[in-house]
């Protein structure tokens, strides 16, 4: 199993490399690899647990400056201190209750809570914030001086049970998601002086000749220098295609290799390659904090009611209905403990998370998760250019024919004979039905701006443009047809629009193109509204007006250089084909990675299914909260099944919201 650690205070490449060659000369190490950038080493070895301490004696004694972090440290320290300290206060505990001494509860109760009181304070300290575990200890301290010394033993640790339970869910969804966001390649083969050599993929320079077997991902973008294969390109378009490579093909990265050995020359190196890139802004993604979450707030405004509750059920109890003062503050505490154990709450940064990869699996790169919350609430899609939903080279022809003593045949070679003749072809006929006319029997050809018009056996063809949409045919001067031109529209458009349509979410084009072409266009396809004819300027000033005007959030897609400042202050920016427009991607905060629509109704598929399963967790939750309150205030309930209870929604929540990434839906 491989393990990463980061280095500090790796500041020259020359030690890098000297750390690398040393490493892998130890017995106990089969492989290591350094990238300097990064000041990151990812390492293999048979020392399991020891591996960590191992590695960094041996930094140590190469540069005495040299600093290893272990970043999965931190939760395997926190569940060996929370364990000691389970174990330490449970034996305290047991000795204190059963010979009397109260000196040693006390104790116990304080090794028991010392994680949580740690973390209030750093928190407190470092964010000038007071975590909601404060409550936790206040519960733990009042049910103290309430005589239940048993039940509040057993409550903290349960409650600290609970947080080994909850880092471990975390990992096993980490681990999951990591199957999704890395995209490892150990080693590459690079053909130089006529042999072959293996290298960390870290050290392709541009230029390297690399050899690519049968299976092996490509490192790098490249040029087919040798063979011809077929390769797998699902990780650039997200759905399953294969393309087939040749010698001068380009190759990109990521790619798999599905049968025979080829050579690429490189032209990135590996931090530069379109795998890298992606692999770390979806890294990055998850690890940005939270901000502004709507589900977080309405669970903190939770939290504070059932506090407000807690704290009128001690007041009616004691000075209405009589009650005694220690039981009622045992009641007290125990409602008061219910607004803190929120557990299920952790499953949102999981879910936004999870709704990151599978974006990226299905060809969508988000490149800061607090976008997903925006996403939960888009009520109007604005496009910048209609050639989003047009064919780059197709365009559809629709013959309408007058005079029925023509065929279509002998009308479209008229047409053909034309156009074939014209010095600028008014339109593209002879592809589009594939004729292949000839200038024999042609004379007294003419041709104007607006006519084309010649005799062809002894009949007086003419072709009139009536616009740039239609062209009629006469014969010696009698209207024989009309040959009208729509635009080819991409299927993916056409199911796009339809979706939008039945999700409730409006289109708006907002373009510089010409009122004519947009409105056939816009009529065409449903487009509820158009603004046409604007420079630059005009549109970043209507798209700042239809942002203030939308009641929700509004996603704006662009492919050009000059929108980058309109994509920037849209709720959500979004660039198709993403690999190719890679200047206008940074402007972006969600990219496509090819040209398919489609994928703007796969995302928001996707963002539904997450708030569905965020709405369910914490309904949930609320419920069995409310139904917890209940139970107490008519004393049904034992205190202690409260963190049961939690610790039970926690497995479940998390186990669902696992299910979402396992079956990538």
């Amino acid at each position: 199993m491989k393990n990463s650690y980061q280095i500090e205070n790796l500041n020259n490449p020359k030690t890098a490399i000297e750390i690398e060659d040393l490493l892998n000369m130890d017995d106990h190490i089969s492989y290591v690899t350094i990238n300097f950038n990064k000041k990151r080493i990812i390492v293999e070895s048979n020392l399991g647990s020891n591996e960590y301490i191992y590695i960094k004696k041996l930094l140590k004694e190469i540069d005495k400056e040299l600093i290893l972090i272990n970043p999965n440290k931190k939760n395997n320290n926190e569940i060996f201190l929370i364990i000691i300290s389970i174990i330490l206060g449970t034996i305290l505990g047991i000795l204190g209750l059963k010979t009397n001494i109260n000196l040693l509860v006390i104790i116990s109760y304080i090794i028991i809570i010392t994680n949580i009181i740690t973390k209030i304070i750093i928190d407190l300290i470092d964010n000038k914030v007071l975590r909601k575990e404060i409550i936790i200890v206040i519960v733990s301290i009042g049910i103290y001086f309430t005589n239940y010394l048993k039940e509040g033993l057993i409550i903290v640790l349960l409650y600290e049970l609970s947080q080994i339970l909850k880092i471990i869910l975390e990992e096993i969804t980490n681990k999951n998601i990591e199957k999704f966001t890395t995209n490892k390649i150990d080693k590459v083969t690079l053909k130089r002086d006529n042999s072959d050599i293996i290298i960390n993929p870290e050290n392709i320079n541009k230029g390297d000749i690399i050899v690519i077997k049968s299976g092996d991902k490509i490192p790098v973008e490249g040029i087919v220098k040798k063979g011809t294969t077929t390769i797998d390109t699902s990780t650039l378009t997200g759905k399953s295609t294969i393309k087939k490579v040749k010698e001068g093909d380009i190759v990109n990265s990521g790619c798999n290799n599905l049968f025979n050995t080829i050579e690429i020359e490189a032209t990135s190196d590996y931090e530069n390659s379109i795998s890298t890139i992606t692999k770390d802004t979806i890294e990055s993604s998850i690890k940005k904090p939270l901000k502004k979450e709507p589900y977080i707030k309405i669970n903190n405004i939770i939290s504070i009611i059932i506090i407000i509750i807690s704290v009128l059920y001690c007041l009616i109890s004691i000075l209405i209905l009589d009650k005694n003062i220690k039981e009622t503050i045992y009641y007290t505490l125990s409602i008061l403990l219910i607004a803190e154990t929120t557990n299920s709450i952790i499953t949102i940064p999981i879910l936004y998370n999870i709704g990151v990869v599978i974006s990226e699996y299905r060809g969508i790169i988000i490149k800061d998760r607090n976008n997903i919350s925006k996403l939960f609430n888009i009520k109007k899609v604005i496009f910048s250019k209609t050639n989003i939903f047009t064919k780059e080279k197709n365009k559809e022809y629709y013959l309408n024919i007058k005079n029925k003593k023509y065929s279509k045949h002998r009308i479209l070679n008229y047409y053909a004979k034309g156009e074939y003749s014209a010095a600028k072809p008014f339109t593209n006929v002879i592809d589009y039905y594939d004729i292949k006319p000839s200038r024999r029997g042609i004379t007294e050809y003419k041709e104007t701006k607006k006519t084309i018009t010649y005799i062809y056996k002894k009949e007086l063809i003419e072709i009139e443009m009536i616009n740039d949409k239609q062209y009629n045919l006469s014969i010696n001067n009698k209207l024989v047809s009309e040959l009208c031109v729509k635009e080819g529209f991409k299927e993916e458009a056409l199911i796009t629009l339809e979706q939008l349509n039945k999700y409730n979410i409006k289109s708006l084009i907002i373009t510089d193109e010409e009122e004519d072409n947009i409105k056939d266009i816009s009529k065409e396809l449903n487009i509820d509204s158009i603004k046409y004819g604007l420079n630059n300027d005009e549109k970043y000033i209507e798209l700042k007006q239809e942002l203030i005007r939308t009641k929700g959030n509004t996603i704006y897609i662009s492919n050009e250089l000059r929108d980058a400042s309109s994509l920037e202050i849209s709720d959500i920016g979004i660039t198709l084909n993403s690999y190719n427009n890679r200047i206008v991607s940074l402007s972006s905060d969600i990219s496509i990675k090819d040209d398919d629509l489609t994928k703007l109704i796969t995302l928001l598929n996707i963002i539904k299914k997450i708030k569905k399963s965020i709405l369910i967790h914490l309904l949930l939750s609320y419920i069995i909260k409310l139904i917890l309150i209940i139970l107490l205030i008519l004393n049904i309930i034992y205190v202690p099944i409260i963190i049961l209870i939690d610790i039970f929604i926690t497995i479940i929540t998390i186990l669902d919201s696992n299910r979402l990434i396992i079956g990538k839906e």
